[in-house]
């Protein structure tokens, strides 16, 4: 039985409420210098310019998830299965998110095919050493759902260009969070593979 079954239930509840506060807290301190490293790279989402002006809506998430995993890791605090492979899946979905965005928002730019292997290989990778793959690959794919709620509120679906502008919002948005999904299923797919040719 590991130390943390042994403490009493209001003590482990107290101890994770404490855990994701401070990631909260983190992840919204954490945006200044991914904001500093998006400006130096010139890449056109999370920069300050895109933070200022609701890019901190999928970043901060992003970041708060990253903060609890690695938080995990000083005593007392609750530690997740895979959390240096979720950390880096945060980070990743964060760089990925930054790479399809055009210099001069809300401008869309569609992802290249080049970025959308990047994103299959890189979540590939992570996932195949994960034991909660799906969590993985929906972490890597969070601040780009959270970029097509941002602009599903914004979408008049009931004007005669509404569907119009989903459609067009879905198709520039889906095919990397897709991508980061077929990766990490491929990856699994791989390694069960792998274990039944090992038993036979």
């Amino acid at each position: 039985m590991t130390a943390t079954a042994t403490r009493p239930l209001w003590l482990r509840i107290t101890l994770i409420a404490a855990q994701i506060a401070l990631a909260i807290v983190a992840g919204f301190f954490l945006m200044a210098p991914l904001s500093m490293a998006f400006d130096a790279l010139r890449l056109g989402y999370f920069n300050t310019w895109a933070m200022v002006h609701g890019g901190f809506g999928g970043a901060w998430p992003a970041m708060a998830i990253a903060s609890f995993a690695l938080l995990g890791y000083v005593k007392w605090f609750h530690r997740l299965h895979d959390a240096p492979l979720f950390a880096a899946g945060a980070l990743l979905g964060l760089a990925l998110q930054g790479m399809t965005r055009a210099p001069m928002p809300p401008d869309f730019a569609m992802a290249p095919l080049s970025l959308l292997v990047v994103a299959g290989v890189c979540s590939a990778l992570l996932a195949y050493f994960a034991k909660r793959w799906i969590l993985l690959a929906g972490l890597i794919a969070l601040p780009q759902w959270l970029e097509i709620l941002f602009w599903m509120e914004r979408i008049p679906l009931f004007s005669p260009d509404g569907l119009e502008m989903l459609a067009f919002t879905l198709e520039e948005s889906l095919p990397l969070p897709m991508a980061a999904l077929a990766g990490a299923t491929l990856a699994k797919l791989v390694g069960r593979f792998r274990r039944v040719n090992a038993t036979i």
